[in-house]
């Protein structure tokens, strides 16, 4: 099949195929108008094994789902990141951070003029994990809590199951189902599924009082309790596992890449001086001085964020480089054609997996001047030529992610407050940042700091 494919395709850098086993052929686009031809024909194109990792955390989440079922729970869950929702939200995304980057300042111990080394990416992953547990159900994460390296140890781990050789065997369905093999996993899961279903019990149980109580509508309220009463508004029905499984979507998506993001942007920063100072002085600028900021009766609220523009486009050019969705992956539902940017065929036959590589699209130098190289400027430039479908780091068209914007406030919030807080310089006595992909683009081992109090 994919010997006539490679005969029937003209010679052109638009696409290559890859193997995964000898029977899993991918095609690989890296072209923005087959990119946007894929991602607008949901129904020729649909979620491919990729999405399998995700499927064995929350089975019924809607990165998973298609169809009538895709649609009903984005109904369900887009209220959720409507723009008042998300901006009301901030102030709790600022104030989870002002008491993290407390902490980090007692772990910042100045000794005899040195900065202390710290492996920041952790800190970060702690940061944005409490973060969306906060907004999603409405709980802090203790500091000594061990739900933290849960995460971290599941992700991991799905990300390992995905390209076993037997599960290209078996198929994903069987083979996660395997007795006494995936133990540890599963019991971590249902570990972890018990905070969110005894979160979502204690809202239940507190529906009656809430009715009988006036909502105000300038308090931000968690994801959850905005489910719940969407979900009485419209009077449907789905099930305590529906409802979990969104949640659990939630935490899943809503930590993991938001460090990455972070992470990468400081690794970034941190190599160009000027960039960091600029990125300081706005912090001053918009969200007031140190002292002031770092009070108890200040708040951070949507009104400052809105005015990070360097923030933003230095995030912006973090997701270009290092976007920590590193593929979007389809599978073809039959078979049909489809023509790159420059008028060449690219048949794709019935059942194949089409990986849409991001990291390619955001390098291609026909759109990204030295796209190597870390510039976020090229956000500051109100008109630009660049296709709609050359920067996908959250996808594009229908099922692009509803959280993108929730997302990017968040971590213009946290980066600004960082850099405003801390000196911040890469250690030179640990090996420079490697990168992996564990479902999401991530620091491997971390990303180890100089940090000093301002």
């Amino acid at each position: 099949m994919l010997t006539r494919w490679k005969e029937s395709l003209p010679a052109h850098s638009s696409c290559f195929v890859i193997w995964l086993g000898p029977i899993t052929p991918n095609i690989v686009l890296m072209d923005h108008q087959l990119v946007k031809t894929t991602l607008v024909q949901t129904k020729v194109f649909q979620k491919s094994f990729v999405y399998d990792a995700i499927r064995y955390v929350v089975p019924e989440g809607i990165t998973n789902a298609e169809g009538d079922r895709w649609k009903f729970l984005r109904r369900l869950v887009t209220p959720c990141f409507h723009n008042q929702v998300v901006e009301l939200l901030v102030t709790t995304m600022a104030e989870t951070g002002k008491i993290h980057l407390k902490r980090w300042e007692q772990e910042v111990q100045v000794q005899k003029g040195l900065a202390h080394s710290i492996n920041i990416h952790a800190l970060i992953s702690r940061l944005t994990l409490n973060i969306i547990m906060k907004t999603t159900l409405g709980r802090d994460l203790t500091p000594n809590s061990s739900t933290y390296h849960e995460f971290g140890s599941m992700m991991s781990y799905t990300a390992e199951v995905l390209v076993s050789p037997l599960r290209f065997l078996i198929g994903s369905y069987l083979y996660i189902r395997l007795p006494c093999l995936h133990n540890d996993f599963k019991a971590r899961i249902k570990r972890l599924e018990k905070i969110v279903h005894v979160a979502l019990s204690d809202a239940l149980a507190a529906l009656p009082l809430a009715a009988a109580t006036e909502q105000d509508a300038n308090k931000p309220r968690n994801l959850m309790d905005i489910m719940l009463a969407e979900h009485q508004k419209s009077g449907s029905t789905f099930t305590d596992k529906t409802l979990c499984d969104q949640l659990g979507t939630f935490l899943a998506a809503g930590h993991d890449t938001t460090a990455a993001l972070l992470s990468f942007t400081i690794n970034q920063i941190c190599r160009k001086p000027n960039i960091a100072k600029r990125l300081r002085q706005e912090a001053d600028d918009v969200l007031g001085s140190l002292e002031t900021v770092s009070s108890d009766t200040h708040a951070v609220t949507y009104e400052h964020i809105t005015q990070l523009h360097y923030a933003k486009a230095c995030l912006q050019e973090g997701l270009r480089l290092d976007s920590p969705g590193p593929i979007i992956a389809r599978q073809a539902t039959k078979k049909t054609s489809m023509l790159s940017s420059k008028n060449q065929p690219v048949p794709i036959p019935n059942g194949t997996s089409v990986w849409l590589a991001i990291h390619l699209l955001h390098h291609d130098a026909e759109h990204w001047p030295e796209p190597e190289t870390y510039d976020p400027e090229r956000w500051l430039t109100k008109k630009t030529n660049r296709p709609v479908t050359s920067y996908v780091p959250f996808s594009y068209g229908a099922r692009n992610c509803v959280g993108q914007r929730f997302a990017m406030l968040e971590a213009a919030t946290l980066l600004s407050m960082i850099v405003q807080r801390f000196d911040i310089r890469l250690d030179e006595n640990h090996p420079p940042l490697v990168r992996e992909t564990a479902l999401v683009n991530r620091p491997r081992d971390g990303l180890f700091v100089q940090m000093s109090l301002r």
